[in-house]
């Protein structure tokens, strides 16, 4: 059977077709390069996909769209049902003749896991909100006799607990902290690590006075309204200690949550805008090891719990993820770096070069996690000023991730095992050694590295024959304002506007 999978409104369009087992998906704004892309109520303007993927819409079985009803107020979903099947005219009238199901926003996070092939049975999802402006819901997914069984354990709606991100967005924009909207939260997380003249002994009373409020004072804990009266340096200090509480009382929420209602040994899945949150996400595995969280786990995601549904409700072999989730439909060189090339690019790198790395297909998600990537030295001194003024351009404080070889990471970062989406921070062992990586808080947000990322492994062990060093700082192969490249022509324009060294393509390196 031939599915699709829609998310289209507002920010972080994404669609993805499948054919039997097979495919295919396309983040909208990395295609058209222009950041957070949504359509506003707009649900054809993407079928320029399908002509590309040589579709025919009278040949689609079913149709899987997660929108916002308040973009479309003509659409009545029925909020008391997790799917359904509704009619939504305009799709029709672009030649689908097939059934249009609706799923629930939050659903449709927590069903976008399935390419982690993990056995996961509850799932968390926080974002800034979905379907009937729902900010937090909790679910039991169970395998029946006659499908699929969803439970919705938990939901809260925006009067309820008011999302982490639109707070952390205000407290940002309070600060005049400049950018688009749903970078902000980001922006303001890089604050945490920065410290602070309350004095270390006031600082931990105030910490452990606000981690025993709950998720639902959350706008108590941070006190919005009050980031504006502070001068930068005091808001600064202030930021710190309502993240710290906030981590803390989410932490304590899953811990307490699964201990009551869930297996030791039981896999937790998490979700949402929120999961994007990585000093969080780092206090939660502590207190959850079994923590579960997508490369997707934003927006980018829903089309992929979307086709999930459909495969469900329609009793379908399961899908490939061969490749996840180097998934993007994007421009791929016609070829691979050579052990030449990649020996090149690694002297580059231990001569404090900045290199654009582009090779394959894109990540899905918004973490470069190895083939869309700029890379650097990460013991180089000003290396994290150099990138931030030569090619992001972007604020002083914000850190670099780095990707690490997953058989060493417990030799450099207090963590153990494997992190593949650069989705937690880890501890440094020795700080002072990888300035260029290392936060203020002597933290990185790394992602481990194993033979199956092909190239990128191999370079990271030719730098290390060169240096001693098994790891790289990494950032996605883009400037502030813009999407990760998704053509030739996206990432040569970054190389000949900005101050990166080289390009490499597939295996050819472009020097300036």
């Amino acid at each position: 059977m031939k599915f699709i999978g829609l998310r289209l409104d507002a920010h972080g369009a994404n669609v993805t077709y499948t054919d039997g087992p097979k495919i295919k998906y396309c983040e909208i704004a990395r295609d058209l390069q222009i950041k957070h892309f949504g359509y506003h109520n707009d649900m054809t303007s993407w079928m320029y996909l399908l002509d590309r993927w040589g579709v025919n819409p009278k040949d689609i079985d079913a149709v899987c769209i997660s929108f916002d009803p308040q973009v479309h107020p003509e659409l009545e979903p029925n909020y008391e049902m997790l799917a359904e099947v509704m009619e939504i005219p305009v799709l029709t009238e672009c030649g689908f003749e097939c059934p249009i199901w609706r799923i629930e926003h939050h659903l449709a996070h927590a069903l976008s896991l399935w390419p982690l092939n993990k056995d996961i049975k509850h799932h968390f999802v926080f974002d800034g909100f979905g379907d009937d402006y729902v900010t937090h819901s909790r679910y039991t997914i169970t395998e029946t006799k006659h499908g699929y069984s969803y439970k919705k354990d938990r939901s809260y709606h925006k009067t309820e607990l008011v999302s982490l991100g639109v707070i952390m967005a205000e407290v940002a924009m309070s600060m005049n902290i400049s950018g688009i909207m749903d970078d902000l939260p980001g922006k303001l997380m890089a604050l945490r690590g920065i410290t602070n003249h309350y004095g270390i002994e006031k600082r931990e009373r105030i910490i452990d006075a606000l981690s025993q409020l709950t998720i639902r004072d959350l706008d108590n804990v941070w006190g919005t309204g009050c980031f504006s009266k502070l001068d930068f340096e005091d808001a600064v200090d202030a930021v710190s200690v309502s993240h710290q509480a906030t981590e803390n009382i989410f932490a304590n929420y899953f811990s307490t949550v699964c201990k009551r209602r869930f297996k030791e040994q039981d896999c937790i899945g998490y979700s949402g805008g929120v999961a994007l949150n990585t000093v969080i996400n780092s206090k939660i595995k502590k207190k959850i090891p079994n923590l579960i969280i997508p490369p997707h786990t934003n927006d980018t995601g829903i089309s992929l719990g979307c086709v999930e549904l459909l495969r469900q409700q329609y009793d379908q072999e399961p899908f490939d993820n061969t490749g996840f989730p180097f998934w993007q439909d994007d421009e791929a060189p016609p070829n691979e770096p050579t052990d030449e090339t990649i020996r090149e690019v690694a002297e580059n790198l231990a001569n404090n070069n900045i290199v654009g790395w582009y090779q394959g297909h894109g990540e899905i998600g918004p973490r470069a996690l190895g083939h869309r990537s700029i890379l650097m030295n990460p013991c180089h001194p000003d290396g994290k000023d150099w990138i931030n003024e030569r090619v992001k351009d972007r604020e002083w404080y914000r850190p670099f991730g780095a990707s690490v070889l997953e058989e060493e990471v417990s030799d450099y970062f207090h963590w153990h095992g494997p992190s593949e989406y650069m989705l937690f921070v880890m501890e440094l062992r020795e700080p002072e050694k990888y300035p260029a990586i290392c936060h203020y808080d002597n933290t990185c947000r790394a992602q481990t590295v194993n033979e199956s990322n092909g190239a990128y492994y191999k370079l990271i062990k030719e730098f290390q024959k060169i240096t001693g060093i098994p790891m790289l700082l990494n950032t996605s192969l883009n400037k502030g304002g813009k999407p990760i490249a998704s053509r030739k022509g996206d990432a040569y324009d970054l190389f000949f506007n900005t101050g990166m060294d080289s390009l490499v393509f597939g295996n050819n390196i472009i020097y300036k």
